[in-house]
Parts: structure tokens; sequence; C-alpha cells
């Protein structure tokens, strides 16, 4: 009789896990992981504050697994997530953009109404305006800056191209890798200024003052130079041709492989420095030079 019972109850226990089996997921009867209980016996005591934290993920797991309405969920607000954020994003980079535009607009205004102020009043607070535009990486070509007072301000690499300096004071101004081309820079203070790589194209240097000012691999195709004060200007590897030096000061200069090509007005270059066998190039006929000089045969 109790054999009987026994068969009885396996086989009902075998029939209950067989029909558990074929329940969809979530419906099984699925108990969530034990291991957090192994951690709690065999886990150092320190070890043991983290034990909630694992057995909290171990149930959101579980969860993931039993339900799938809840997966559905979650991506339904990982996606939404993504799209704010991309919203947000995109709104806070228009939002620049028209920081950008008003703030470039206010300084273009702040240097018209302080460029303007009667007698010159406003010529010495120019650079702060003029140095933050190029920050900005703004054309800021064809600006009327004349007589504008610009010592020692960091213009490297601006694009100041067709812009009037004329009469100004760039003292040691840095316009290294500038473009000035058909720049007005005639009357113009840049005593030491650093215009080397600079593009002078056309540009109007006349009676500009260029003592000490470092002017090498500059190009200065078709540049007006009549008048200018070159004296000890580092010309190295400039490009003049085409320039016109019609009373130019070339004294102590540095020419070291400056080209003449097609220069007009080429003053005489006997105190003018340049490695014996590394003159300028292109000298135009009749122009004096240092007999130590070794030019190239043609």
């Amino acid at each position: 009789m109790m054999k009987s019972i026994k068969k009885r109850n396996m086989r009902r226990a075998e029939s209950l896990s067989r029909q558990r089996q074929t329940l969809p997921q979530g419906q099984a009867g699925i108990s969530p992981p034990r291991k957090i209980k192994e951690i709690w016996k065999s886990a150092h005591p320190i070890l043991k504050t983290l034990s909630p934290i694992e057995w909290l993920g171990e149930w959101v797991a579980y969860c993931f697994k039993a339900s799938a309405g809840l997966r559905l969920v979650a991506e339904f607000i990982a996606l939404a997530i993504v799209v704010v954020t991309f919203i947000a994003f995109w709104l806070e980079y228009e939002q620049r953009g028209i920081d950008r535009g008003v703030r470039i607009a206010t300084l273009f205004a702040q240097i018209a109404q302080v460029h303007a102020l009667p007698d010159g009043k406003g010529l010495k607070a120019l650079t702060p305006s003029v140095e933050a535009l190029v920050r900005e990486n703004v054309p800021i070509e064809r600006i009327d800056l004349n007589g504008a007072v610009l010592a020692q301000a960091n213009l490297s690499g601006a694009d100041l191209s067709g812009a009037d300096f004329s009469g100004g004071n760039l003292y040691r101004a840095n316009l290294s890798g500038a473009d000035l081309s058909e720049t007005n820079l005639s009357g113009a203070n840049l005593i030491g200024a650093n215009l080397s790589g600079a593009n002078l194209y056309s540009a109007n240097i006349s009676g500009t003052n260029l003592i000490g000012a470092d002017l090498s691999e500059a190009g200065l195709y078709k540049a007006n130079l009549a008048g200018a004060n070159l004296y000890k200007a580092n010309l190295a590897g400039a490009n003049l041709r085409g320039a016109d030096l019609a009373g130019a000061i070339l004294e102590g200069s540095i020419l070291i492989r400056t080209d003449f090509e097609k220069a007009k007005n080429v003053p005489s270059l006997k105190s003018a420095f340049a490695i014996p066998n590394r003159p300028p190039t292109n000298i135009p006929e009749g122009v004096e030079i240092p007999a130590k000089w070794v030019l190239p045969t043609k």
C-alpha cells in the first residue's frame, strides 16, 4: 500500500515538472537566483555590505528575463533618453551660434564707436576688441583702423586683407602668418613687429617704419615699399617679386635668399647682410652688392 502511494506521488511530481517546463517564461515559477545566500554564508564581514546591491542587481536581471513587457518599457525609456539628449545638444549648439553672432556684432560695434571718438581718444582702447575678434577666427578684412594703437597686439594668423592701418602704431605687434594682402600700412609704426610668413601681396607699406621687423618668408609680391625703413629688418627668404623699393632703406637688413625678381627701384645692397654663399636671388642689374657675395651664375 505504501509503495503504491509513493509511486503515485512520484508520478504527480514528474507530471507537474513537465507542465512547468511547457509554460511560457515568466509563468513557470522561476525563482530568483540564490547566489546571494552563498555570499552571505562565505563572504568576509566587510564584503557583506555589498550583498544588498548584488541582490538588487540579481532581482533586476530576473525581472528582465521573466517579463518581455518590462524589457520593452526599458528600451523605450533608453530611446527617449537618447532623443532628449540629442535635442538638448542641438538646442545648446544653436544657442552657442546665436551667442557668438551677438558677441561678434557687439565687438564690431565697440570698435566703430571707440574709433569714432573725437580727438583720437579711443585709438588706444581698440586692442582688446580687435584681439577678441582674432581669437574668434572672425575675418576682419577691410576694417578701418587708421591711426589705431595696437602696440604688442597679438594678431597672428588674422585675416586683415584690405584693412586700413595707415598711420597706426603696431610696435612689436605679432602679425605672423596674417593675411595682409592689399592692406594699407602706409606711415605705420611696425618697429620690431613680427610679420614672418605674412601675406603682404600688393600691400601699401610706403613710408612705413619697419626697423628690426621680422619679415622672414613673408610674401611681399607687388608690395609698395617706397620710402619704407627696413633698417636691420629680417627679410630672409622673403618674396619681393615685383615690389617697388624706391627710396627704401635696406641698410643692415638680412637678405638671405631674398627673391628680388622683377623688383623695381632696388636701392644699394652694399650694407645689407647675407651669408656669402646664400645671397639674395634675382637681383636686378646695376644694383650694388657686397663683393663677398657669391651670386649664382645664369
